[in-house]
């Protein structure tokens, strides 16, 4: 499973797709976005039964893929509409894998617990609202879950430091306002996707435990303070994404030794000080982002060593290039470097690994004219 999963990423970040990494992580395991339960048996008779429509058993999108251990009933949008269906309300005890698409309102209620032995639960694109239950503490087999693209709020639940074998947690696209320690406790999560959120506060240090992290996506947030120095342990990290937060400090030389890294974006944030020279030890790295910041001095000549650098984006900071121009010349005035710095990301972009990514000339000749 998690084999189909890796292959779905490394298909995603061939295409640099960002966000769209977890839609395909999450859909490799869950198959298409459509509606799917489990057929549920009650021992009380005066349960109403499933609505006619879901007598129809189908078998889950990645079923197949995973043996065919999922028993499955497909809903028709009339069963599934409202607050969440009628198999809450049931002694269930073997549904493995839920899927819920664009047909949910409300809230997601406590008995969400009676599902324990679910293994991959997607409610995303919904009108979900209110908390996360600090019931789903209980889901201990889940391995995916995704809840993003509703209108959930409050805190992160602290329970959700229970779900030990959780791999994929999307909680992106909401309201959410509060992260607790007990992410630290998710040790084999390897993809965690909470932009677009309102999270605040200061990125909690534990998040260096999770030492199985593939893909960090923490932008467009309120997070404030200083990137944690622990961060320096997500050896496995390919991406990290912290931009569109209010960031402050200088970037932790420690970020030099994630040296999977191929996009790293810190843009739109409070960073002052230098460039760390650590940073060219990323050789991996593609893009580089941290433009809209307050950094200063000049580019580390280190950077030179980034031979699979594609874009390089610097404008909107103080950065100088006095270190990388031959010393044999004075130094440029700065409104020839800022138009330098310009000529050089327009000349990254030229150069991106996708062909279609690059601008046409029009669009250069406009760039360098601006």
């Amino acid at each position: 499973m998690v084999g189909g999963v890796g292959a779905a990423v490394a298909d995603g970040l061939a295409f640099g797709a960002g966000s769209a990494v977890a839609h395909r992580a999450v859909d490799a395991v869950l198959g298409p976005r459509a509606i799917h339960h489990e057929t549920v048996t009650s021992s009380s008779p005066t349960v109403a039964p499933a609505p006619a429509s879901a007598q129809n058993s189908s078998s889950l999108g990645g079923a197949n893929a995973c043996g065919g251990q999922f028993k499955a009933l497909q809903d028709n949008a009339a069963g599934a509409m409202g607050q969440l269906p009628w198999v809450l309300e049931r002694n269930v005890v073997t549904l493995s894998a839920w899927h819920i698409t664009n047909e949910l309102f409300g809230t997601i209620p406590p008995q969400i617990s009676n599902l324990t032995k679910l293994k991959y639960l997607d409610l995303s694109t919904n009108k979900l609202f209110g908390n996360i239950p600090p019931e789903i503490g209980h889901l201990i087999n889940l391995e995916a879950l995704s809840l993003q693209e509703n209108e959930l709020n409050g805190s992160i639940p602290e329970e959700t430091g229970q779900l030990h074998s959780l791999y994929i947690l999307d909680l992106s696209e909401n309201q959410l306002s509060g992260l607790y320690p007990s992410i630290g406790n998710l040790s084999d999560l390897k993809f965690l996707y909470l932009y677009s959120n309102n999270l605040s506060s200061s990125i909690p240090r534990e998040i260096g435990k999770l030492v199985s992290l593939i893909v960090l996506q923490l932008d467009d947030n309120w997070f404030s303070g200083s990137i944690p120095p622990s961060i320096g342990s997500l050896s496995n990290l390919s991406i990290l994404y912290l931009y569109r937060n209010n960031l402050s400090g200088s970037i932790p030389q420690e970020i030099g030794k994630l040296t999977s890294l191929t996009d790293l974006e810190l843009s739109h944030n409070r960073f002052v000080g230098s460039i760390p020279n650590e940073l060219g030890n990323l050789t991996s790295l593609f893009r580089l982002h941290l433009q809209f910041n307050q950094l200063k001095g000049s580019v580390p000549s280190s950077l030179g060593r980034l031979s699979k650098l594609q874009i390089l984006s610097l404008s909107n900071t103080n950065i100088g290039l006095n270190e990388v121009l031959d010393g044999r010349i004075p130094p440029p005035s700065l409104e020839v470097e800022n138009k330098l710095k310009s000529v050089i990301e327009v000349a990254f972009l030229c150069l991106d690994v996708n062909p279609q990514c690059r601008p046409t000339m029009q669009i250069v000749s406009q760039l360098l004219c601006n």
